[in-house]
């Protein structure tokens, strides 16, 4: 019995950071922390308008086995609260996706070593209405920065081993 569940044990693991799953260390220029994703993320940028400030949005992504990965950075504006900026990018997140922005208040708490702790960091798994895609996403604040880890998946749920490498792979040194 306990042979099985060690074998089961490894094959769920290598079903989730298995074939094709290559991950590697992501960071932005001139920034410490650093994520992992599952394939060479591309970058861009653009400026979003949080208040009366237009900010710039730093995003890397890749796409592989039907999962997108991105991982994206803002400064706040000096006029907002890093609360307030980080309940608007979920509430624009959740809209984006086509989930009810409503589910925001549903992120729990999750601890990222390093992160600011006002506000805390979180993660919220979160569905399109009429059973669309799903995302994870993990938020949170450090260094004057806001930042969003998320993973979506097209079709079925995000394995639960993606998004436990997806976390653990979070270093905010």
């Amino acid at each position: 019995m306990r042979r099985a569940a060690i074998a089961w044990g490894l094959v769920v693991g290598l079903t989730a950071c298995g074939q094709g799953l290559n991950w590697r260390e992501v960071r932005f220029e001139g920034q410490p922390d650093r994520v992992l994703l599952p394939c060479k993320p591309e970058q861009a940028q653009r400026q979003v308008q949080l208040g009366a400030q237009s900010v710039t949005l730093s995003m890397k992504g890749c796409e592989i086995q039907d999962l997108h990965f991105t991982w994206s950075n803002m400064p706040w504006p000096s006029d907002a609260q890093p609360a307030q900026v980080l309940r608007a990018w979920q509430r624009a997140s959740l809209l984006s996706l086509g989930a009810n922005p409503e589910v925001a208040e549903q992120a729990s708490s999750v601890t990222l070593k390093g992160a600011d702790t006002d506000p805390a960091p979180t993660q919220l798994t979160a569905q399109a209405k009429g059973g669309g895609p799903q995302a994870h996403f993990i938020w949170w604040v450090r260094a004057q920065q806001v930042h969003q880890l998320a993973v979506y998946a097209q079709q079925g749920p995000i394995p639960k081993g993606v998004l436990q490498h997806l976390t653990e792979g979070i270093e905010l040194p």
